[in-house]
C-alpha cells in the first residue's frame, strides 16, 4: 500500500525493488565542441536535463539516473521502481583535438562516476590524431567510435590493449586505414573485438590476425635491436 497515493521517491521501503535498465545516450553532438570543459554549459539533445540522484534505495551504492516508471498492479506486491542509467554518451561532429579532463567532464554529464559506468562512447568526425590515453580511464567501455578522425600511426591503436572489455571500435575514415595491414594489425593487437568499423570478425580471423601480429612485433623487436647494435658499434669508432 505504500505505492499507492505517494510519489515514487517518498514510497521507497522494504517493499519497493529498484530495477536499472540503460538509458539513450547522452547527446552532445554537433555542437561544435572544442574542449570537453564546455559540457558543464551544455544541454545533452536527447534527455532535456542532467541525470538524477535519487534517494533512499535507489541511491545506494552512488547510483543515478533518470526515473522512467513505478509499478504496482497488485497492491501486496512489492512495488519496482526503474531506474533509467545513462551508461553512454554521443561527442560525434565536434571539433574535438585532445581528450584532456574528459573523466572529469563525463562524471558532471552523466551524473556519476564515468569511468566506471560508461560503456559506449562515440568520438567520430573529430579532429583527434592519436587514441589519446585518457580513453584508458574509462574501464568498462565496450563500444568506442572513432571513424572519421585523423589517426594516422598504426601503433597507436597499442594503447587499447588497456581495455579488455572493448568489442566493438570504429577507426574508418582515418589515414590509418589507407594501411595494407590495418584490420591485420588492429586485430591482432585487439583479439576481444568481436567487430571492427561495423565488420563482425570471426574467431579464425582473429586468430590468424594474432598469429600475424605477434610475428609482426617479434621482427620489429629484431629490426630494434639491429639498430641499437648498430647505433653502439659507430659510437666506438
Amino acid at each position: 500500500q505504500a505505492c499507492r497515493g505517494e510519489s515514487p521517491v517518498a514510497a521507497m521501503g522494504e517493499t519497493t525493488r529498484v530495477q536499472e535498465a540503460s538509458g539513450p545516450p547522452l547527446d552532445y553532438s554537433f555542437k561544435d565542441l572544442k574542449s570537453l570543459l564546455e559540457l558543464e554549459s551544455q544541454q545533452p539533445r536527447t534527455w532535456g536535463s542532467k541525470t538524477a540522484t535519487l534517494t533512499g534505495q535507489a541511491s545506494q551504492g552512488g547510483q543515478t539516473g533518470k526515473e522512467l516508471a513505478t509499478t504496482h498492479k497488485d497492491p501486496a506486491a512489492p512495488c519496482v521502481k526503474i531506474v533509467k542509467k545513462t551508461v553512454a554518451v554521443k561527442l560525434n561532429n565536434n571539433s574535438l583535438e585532445s581528450l584532456d579532463d574528459m573523466p572529469k567532464a563525463l562524471d558532471l554529464a552523466m551524473g556519476c562516476i564515468a569511468t566506471k559506468n560508461l560503456r559506449w562512447l562515440d568520438l567520430s568526425f573529430n579532429l583527434l590524431t592519436c587514441v589519446d590515453k585518457m580513453l584508458l580511464e574509462f574501464t568498462e567501455l565496450k563500444a568506442l567510435y572513432l571513424h572519421g578522425n585523423r589517426i594516422a600511426k598504426l601503433p597507436t591503436v597499442d594503447k587499447l590493449q588497456g581495455l579488455p572489455g572493448l568489442q566493438s571500435l570504429t577507426l574508418n575514415g582515418n589515414p590509418v586505414d589507407a594501411m595494407k595491414v590495418y584490420r591485420m594489425y588492429v586485430v591482432g593487437c585487439l583479439p576481444g573485438l568481436r567487430s571492427l568499423d561495423h565488420s563482425t570478425i570471426t574467431q579464425d580471423e582473429t586468430e590468424k590476425c594474432q598469429a600475424w601480429f605477434q610475428g609482426h612485433q617479434r621482427r620489429k623487436a629484431r629490426r630494434e635491436e639491429e639498430l641499437e647494435n648498430q647505433r653502439a658499434a659507430a659510437q666506438e669508432y
